[in-house]
């Protein structure tokens, strides 16, 4: 009798250990899933703070607005290309113009002589996934 007691504090240890081991796998399992889609966003961050390009000079004149983006200095991301949205005084769209960007300083036209502020996104084409665009924080400039 005191052989089957010895025997069965064994067993309840060793199911207690798998127990334990397959809880940690599970685990690890989630928290890897949630620290892989967060590193994605912290690379797409890092991109858009290493970007460095900001409006240099907008010309609304006639139409269509020019828009010159510049390059700062220590810049070293090179971003896909740029989103730029049109508005006028009451903050209506007056136009939306989306870029590749080829060189910098880059120039393009957009919106009309009626735009009074232009809101800039620059964009990063995904690396896995080229139909998914990462865009940055808007950079916005009165005309």
């Amino acid at each position: 009798m005191n052989n089957k007691k010895a025997i069965s504090g064994i067993i309840i240890t060793v199911v207690l250990v798998v127990l334990v081991l397959v809880s940690i796998t599970i685990v690890w399992n989630v928290i890897s899933d949630i620290i892989a889609d967060q590193a994605g966003n912290v690379d797409s961050e890092a991109q858009c703070i290493g970007a460095g390009l900001t409006v240099s000079s907008i010309n609304c004149d006639a139409t269509p607005c020019s828009v010159v983006m510049k390059r700062q200095v220590g810049a070293n991301a090179n971003p896909d290309g740029l989103t730029a949205v049109f508005t006028d005084v009451n903050g209506g769209l007056v136009g939306t113009t989306i870029v590749a960007i080829t060189s910098v300083p880059q120039t393009f036209t957009g919106g009309t002589d009626a735009a009074t502020d232009v809101s800039v996104r620059v964009y990063f084409n995904d690396t896995e996934d080229p139909s998914v665009i990462h865009e940055c924080q808007p950079v916005t400039q009165a005309v």
